[in-house]
């Protein structure tokens, strides 16, 4: 038999075996606070967790723990996790006071009755509230006649919020904007009241009327209004209105803009009407600023004519003319940055050159028992201001330092002059004894006004770029407000 040995080799190779899992950390954080909701930060970073909220799965060891929530300044501590246990950490941050804040409130009035997020807290203004929780409060202001005052307010940690209100007199204000009524356009150029009453509005919509009651809106789509965007309405002595535009004249013999003029009917090869002026007389003149220079529409008495006709003077002011005035104190014109002019025996001209005026483009002119009030616009090498014209003579005044963009003038039936500018109104009898009316005393946002009118029965009316119409109904009392 044969036998046969078989040799077998085994070969050794190394092998790795890892040692058994260790068990995760049992240590935990429990962090609650008052008021609740602040993000947890742990050793800087978020841990997707807001309070109240645990941290689980730690070692022993010191950690860092950030409590940050908007308004409230950080809480920052350090926590030890001993022996892998369970930590509970309870932050009452109402008393701590650098967390909290305060709140000054004054009102003009003041006496104002305070409510806090709709709570009667038997407070009047002014008055400060202190060490409140950082939070949006809600807050309501009440006054007899006059308009409540809603606003939120955000109180921070270690900061004092001074909150100032002009609460709106209803017994003095009405207002129209399009937000709170059927006022059918935002931009507002200018105001006319007929003899009935109705503010006629231009806008660059087209022109407004208002009885009171009822808007309506007419433009070239409806009437024969010749463009949309409205420069000047004037009322004449038949109570028609007159209504320039950047592309014509339209008129409204009652309610209705029923005709039109434009420069294929007068032959004054313009359209642009920057401003028009009615001299009411036995038979009306009018006279237009346009951009080419001044034209009047008057009635010819010549024998053989015997009607209206059409006349273009000229121009002898270097641009555009914006204005023109023709009153008891003479005969102006105002333009984009000539300066002015006045007729006496001749045009004369009065610039930044040759006179005191303080500023060559002209706003507006309106004439009061003084003279003639007139607006300069700032210019690259002067601020502008208010001058009144009389007996050949400008007289400048300062409004406010720095001067204010001056826009219209009005003069009422009590010879009280009326400043419309960029930052507010302007009120005096006498010059010394001037107010500004805005939105700091008024509670109403009263800027940029571009025109002014009174109504028959006293009231005066405004029209501003874009916050709307404003009346004033008691304009004794306003004024015995300062």
């Amino acid at each position: 038999m044969l036998l046969l040995a078989v040799c077998i080799t085994f070969c050794e190779k190394d092998v790795s075996v890892s040692p058994p899992d260790q068990p995760p950390p049992k240590g935990s954080i429990i962090i609650n606070s008052y008021p609740q909701e602040f993000k947890i930060f742990m050793n800087g970073k978020y841990r997707i967790r807001n309070t109240p909220d645990s941290i689980r799965w730690l070692g022993d060891g010191a950690y860092e723990i950030s409590l940050r929530k908007e308004l409230f300044l950080d809480t920052v501590f350090t926590i030890e996790v001993v022996d892998e246990g369970k930590t509970n950490v309870f932050i009452d941050l109402s008393k701590n006071p650098r967390m909290l804040g305060d709140l000054s409130i004054k009102t003009t009035p003041s006496g104002a009755e305070i409510f806090l997020n709709d709570s009667n807290t038997t407070k009047m203004s002014p008055f400060i509230f202190r060490n409140l929780l950082p939070d949006i409060y809600n807050i309501s202001l009440k006054y007899e006649d006059h308009e409540d005052f809603n606003t939120q307010i955000a109180v921070r940690s270690s900061y004092k919020y001074e909150f100032t209100a002009a609460m709106i007199d209803s017994t003095i204000w009405e207002y129209y904007n399009i937000e709170n009524s059927n006022m059918p356009a935002k931009v507002l150029t200018c105001i006319a009241i007929d003899n009935n009453n109705v503010k006629w509005i231009g806008s660059r919509d087209g022109v407004i009327s208002f009885d009171g009651s009822n808007w309506n809106l007419q433009s070239p789509s409806n009437s024969r209004l010749t463009h949309q965007v409205v420069t000047s309405i004037s009322v004449n002595s038949n109570n028609e209105k007159w209504i320039t535009t950047i592309e014509g004249i339209g008129i409204a013999d009652d309610m209705i803009i029923n005709r039109k003029w434009s420069s294929k009917d007068n032959g004054l090869g313009t359209d642009y009407f920057n401003k028009i002026f009615i001299k009411k007389a036995n038979r009306d003149v009018y006279y237009f600023a346009t951009d080419i220079g001044l034209a009047v529409y008057a009635f010819d008495p010549d024998p053989f004519v015997r009607r209206y006709t059409w006349r273009y003077v000229g121009n002898i002011l270097n641009g555009s003319l914006t204005t023109v005035w023709n009153g008891q104190s003479g005969f102006l014109i105002g333009s984009s940055g000539g300066g002015l002019a006045v007729s006496l025996d001749t045009w004369q001209v009065f610039n930044r050159l040759n006179s005191n005026i303080p500023g060559n483009s002209i706003s507006a002119m309106y004439e009061s028992n003084e003279g003639v009030w007139v607006g300069h616009l700032p210019g690259s090498s002067n601020s502008g201001g208010l001058s009144l014209y009389k007996n050949g003579q400008f007289s400048v005044y300062n409004l406010i330092l720095p001067a204010p963009v001056i826009i219209s003038i009005f003069v009422d039936s009590k010879n009280t002059k009326w400043i419309g500018t960029n930052i507010g109104i302007f009120v005096f009898n006498d010059f010394s004894d001037r107010i500004l009316i805005n939105e700091s005393n008024t509670g109403l946002p009263i800027k940029d006004i571009n025109g002014i009118e009174e109504d028959s029965r006293g009231n005066i009316w405004f029209t501003t770029k874009e916050n709307g119409l404003y009346k004033i109904k008691n304009v004794e009392k306003l004024l015995r407000k300062f």
